[in-house]
């Protein structure tokens, strides 16, 4: 019989479950899912406080920001343009 470790066999696991997920896209939610977009007001939120912030986050060297408000995206940049 052929031999293998806890280790080995998770990630073996791992492998197979990523594998079967990409055949068969229904379990891929990122593919079904879109969001509409709506500005910072409409989410009750201040346009100077989120400038405050986007430019804390530009200091702190954050590269990208995507904040959410009842599914819709009311401020994005960075790498989720």
């Amino acid at each position: 019989m052929y031999n293998c470790n806890a280790r080995q066999m998770n990630c073996r696991f791992i492998f197979l479950l990523l594998l079967f997920c990409g055949f068969y896209p229904q379990f891929s939610h990122a593919q079904s899912i879109t969001l509409s977009k709506i500005t910072p007001q409409q989410a009750g939120y201040s346009s100077e406080k989120l400038s405050e912030l986007a430019g804390y986050l530009d200091q702190a060297g954050s590269s990208s920001l995507l904040l959410i408000h009842d599914g819709k995206i009311f401020l994005s940049g960075g790498g989720h343009q």
